[in-house]
């Protein structure tokens, strides 16, 4: 059985490299680049899309890459949280067909919805790629021009003043789960871009690079607070592996929302780990662990089932016939 495993996903080339140096997979693993060279053209674009796992699978193999295929789906997933009594801001979604109808009845749409100010998303995209934050009508129009031109569909969320970003992440797969410490970004920025993400300082290990708090100064019991949910929402959306779940804390009214949940390949989260005393190499053992037991649980599922529903149908006949014995090609 090929298990294939992909580390280091969306670092840069040459952390990936060194880490493949420093960690020798055991017999019978491989990395993916060695299987399917295609998928890692654009690892990050992907990712998102679930694109890595559906190839991986065509091949029958174990991999620790996707965890959560709803989490990609920005609105859904905010639907999802919602429904299930999560803390999440207010938000609509618009598509790229009613913006080039009638630009001003989206506005005026999400503008009787949410108050000012609002971010836009493309909500299939992540790494806040054409993510803007809009003040009034001129800024969403431009905002939304741009999110439109990444994705056909758009998240606008309600924004906050000032928020605390507080980051969490889970490792773990069906119930056994644990949380790493929290950490708190440290930006000047309004908001988390890509180029405050990945850019900023060195930008040679990308989120790892961000200035940031560990552990996040929020006390001991909003710690534990956010870890326990943070657990909760990674069972309920049955993840696999490693996920970071991003908050926003409101500074005036003390309440947390739910930004988003990232899966691999959109955050390993390992230097979280690294301070919850999970080095790299026992985090990718983790890993491992994880897509091995999810491998094994899937072969445990039947994918044959038995019937007798065509047994009255005859394919074959004269040259020609749609289905022969079948009275005018048809079924009855």
């Amino acid at each position: 059985m090929l298990i294939a495993l992909l580390l280091c996903l969306f670092m840069p080339l040459c952390a990936a490299e060194e880490a493949e140096e420093a960690f020798s997979l055991p017999e019978g693993f491989c990395y993916v680049h060695d299987v399917i060279d295609d998928v890692i053209l654009d690892i990050r674009y992907a990712g998102e899309h679930n694109f890595v796992g559906e190839k991986i699978d065509g091949y029958e193999a174990s991999y620790a890459i996707m965890t959560c295929e709803a989490a990609q789906a920005l609105k859904e997933a905010a639907d999802i949280f919602r429904g299930m009594g999560y803390p999440i801001l207010p938000d609509c979604a618009v598509t790229r067909s009613q913006w080039e109808k009638d630009q001003d009845a989206v506005m005026d749409t999400i503008e009787k919805a949410l108050p000012y100010p609002v971010f836009t998303k493309p909500a299939y995209l992540g790494s806040s790629i054409g993510v803007s934050r809009a003040g009034d009508r001129k800024e969403l129009k431009e905002a939304l021009e741009l999110a439109f031109s990444y994705d056909r569909r758009v998240l606008v969320e309600e924004g906050l003043d000032q928020p605390i970003e507080v980051n969490c992440s889970v490792l773990g797969f069906d119930g056994d789960v644990k949380a790493s410490v929290l950490e708190m970004p440290n930006s000047g920025a309004a908001f988390l871009d890509f180029s405050e993400k990945y850019l900023a300082g060195t930008g040679s290990k990308g989120m790892a690079s961000l200035k940031r708090i560990v552990p996040a100064p929020i006390g001991e019991e909003l710690t534990k607070e956010l870890q326990s949910l943070s657990c909760r929402i990674f069972n309920d959306m049955d993840c696999k592996g490693v996920v970071r779940i991003d908050y926003m804390l409101d500074r005036h009214s003390d309440k947390y929302y739910i930004t988003e949940i990232n899966t691999i390949p959109g955050s390993l989260a390992f230097y979280l780990w690294a301070e919850t005393g999970l080095n790299y190499p026992s985090l990718i053992d983790e890993m491992v662990k994880c897509a091995m037991k999810a491998h094994e649980e899937k072969h445990k599922n039947n994918f044959a089932f038995t019937s007798d529903i065509l047994s009255g149908v005859s394919f074959g006949g004269a040259k020609g016939s749609k289905l022969g014995g079948v009275k005018g090609g048809k079924l009855g």
